[in-house]
C-alpha cells in the first residue's frame, strides 16, 4: 500500500503570494488585503478540512500562535476601543493563525518540507535576480511597474534612487521586496534552507538554485543580510564539524556563546546592542537604530502590558519617522511584552522540538531539521 502524500498546494501558493510586491491589495473598509492574504483566504478552508481528517499531537505551537495571533486585536481593543481593534487589529491576527494552520496542514513529514522548497526554489532565485539587477544597474525595475499598475503604496521611500543609501558602489537592491532589509533578510535564509536538501533526494538542481538565491542577498547590501549570511555559514560549518569531530559539541557552542555574550553585555559600555553598531555597514542607520530602541524601551516600560496600539512612541524631533526596524521591539512598543513573551517562547520551543528531532532518523533529515532550526536562530 502506498502512503498518501499530503497535500502542499496551499502552503506553495502562500508562499508565491508572499513574493508579490506590496501594490498587490485592494483596500476593504480601511483594511488593505495583499495577495498573500487572498492566498490565505483560499488555501485556509482546505488547510482546515485537511487537518480535521489527520490524527494530530497538539503542540505548545498550536497554544502560543493565537494568542501572538490575537495580541493586536487586544492591544488595538484597549487602545482605541473595539472597533478599531476590529478593523485593524484583525487582519494580522488572521495573517498568523492563518498562516499557521495552513503550514501545520501541509507539512506532517520532512519529506513535506523539501517538496515545497523543490517548488519554491524558482520564485526564490528570480525574486534574487531581480534584486541583482537592480543593484547593479542603480535602477529599479519591479516597484515603478506594479506601482503604475496598482499604485503606490503610501509611506514607503518611493522609487527616486536617493531615497535610497548606496553602498560600495551598489544601489540597494529591492526586488518585489518593499525594503531592501526585507530583500536581504528573506533571500539569506534561502542559504540555510537549501542546505538542507540533500543530494540524495534527487533535488540537486532546486538546491543549486536554492543556494545561488540566499548567495544573492548580498545585493540588498544590507547589514542584515550580511549578519544573517555569516551566522548562517558558521552555523552550517559548525555543523559539519560535529559530524566529524568528537570534541565538537553543541553544548560547547552554547557555552562560549552565552559567556561571550554576558561579557559584552556587562563589560562594554552599552552592552550588545552599542557593540553591534561598530560592525554596521552605515553607522547613521545603526545609530538612529539604537535610538529607536532607547525611546522605543522607554514607550515599553510605560506601557509593558497592552503597548501603545496604533499610536506614536514618544522620541525627539530630529527622529522624523516613528517606524522601527526590529521586529521584537515593534511589537513590543505596540502591542505589550506579553506578545513579544509568547514568539519568544514560541521560536525556542521549535528549535529546541528541532534540534532534539534531528539526533535521531535518517542523517538527510537531520541535516534538513538542523538547517530549518538555524532559519529560526536568524
Amino acid at each position: 500500500m502506498t502512503e498518501r502524500r499530503t497535500a502542499i498546494w496551499p502552503l506553495v501558493l502562500l508562499w508565491y503570494a508572499l513574493f508579490l510586491p506590496e501594490q498587490v491589495a485592494i483596500n476593504a473598509a480601511d483594511a488593505l488585503i495583499y495577495g498573500y492574504r487572498f492566498a490565505i483566504v483560499i488555501g485556509l478552508p482546505f488547510a482546515i478540512q485537511q487537518l480535521a481528517r489527520g490524527r494530530r499531537r497538539l503542540w505548545l505551537a498550536d497554544t502560543l500562535v493565537p494568542i501572538s495571533g490575537l495580541a493586536p486585536v487586544v492591544s488595538i481593543t484597549y487602545n482605541h476601543g473595539i472597533e478599531l481593534g476590529l478593523i485593524k487589529g484583525l487582519p494580522p491576527a488572521i495573517d498568523l493563525i492563518g498562516a499557521y494552520i495552513i503550514a501545520r496542514s501541509s507539512i506532517v513529514t520532512v519529506s513535506d518540507l523539501k517538496r515545497v522548497l523543490t517548488y519554491m526554489a524558482p520564485v526564490f532565485f528570480i525574486a534574487g535576480y531581480f534584486v541583482m539587477v537592480e543593484s547593479v544597474s542603480h535602477k529599479f525595475i519591479i516597484k515603478p511597474i506594479f506601482d503604475a499598475y496598482f499604485g503606490a503604496r503610501q509611506g514607503g521611500l518611493g522609487t527616486a534612487l536617493e531615497n535610497y543609501e548606496q553602498r560600495y558602489g551598489l544601489t540597494r537592491g529591492l526586488g518585489p521586496f518593499p525594503h531592501p532589509i526585507l530583500a536581504g533578510l528573506c533571500l539569506s535564509l534561502a542559504l540555510p534552507l537549501y542546505w538542507g536538501l540533500a543530494k540524495s533526494d534527487n533535488v540537486g538542481t532546486p538546491r543549486l538554485i536554492g543556494l545561488a538565491a540566499g548567495g544573492l542577498a548580498v545585493f540588498s547590501v544590507s547589514s542584515t543580510a550580511f549578519v544573517s549570511l555569516a551566522i548562517s555559514c558558521g552555523l552550517l560549518a559548525y555543523d559539519a564539524l560535529t559530524r566529524r569531530v568528537a570534541a565538537v559539541r553543541w553544548d560547547v557552542l552554547l557555552t562560549i556563546c552565552a559567556a561571550l555574550g554576558a561579557a559584552i553585555q556587562f563589560g562594554y559600555n552599552g552592552g550588545l546592542l552599542k557593540f553591534g553598531i561598530r560592525f554596521a555597514v552605515s553607522g547613521g542607520s545603526a545609530w538612529f537604530r539604537y535610538a529607536e530602541w532607547q525611546y522605543g524601551g522607554l514607550s515599553v516600560s510605560q506601557h509593558p502590558i497592552f503597548g501603545i496600539g496604533l499610536d506614536e512612541y514618544s522620541r525627539p524631533e530630529w527622529m522624523i519617522t516613528s517606524s522601527i526596524d526590529s521586529e521584537w521591539l515593534l511589537f513590543a512598543v505596540n502591542y505589550g511584552l506579553p506578545c513579544c513573551l509568547s514568539y519568544l517562547i514560541l521560536l525556542l520551543s521549535s528549535t529546541f522540538v528541532l534540534a532534539r528531532a534531528s539526533a535521531t532518523g535518517p542523517i538527510k533529515n537531520r541535516i534538513m531539521m538542523r538547517s530549518l532550526a538555524f532559519c529560526i536562530v536568524n
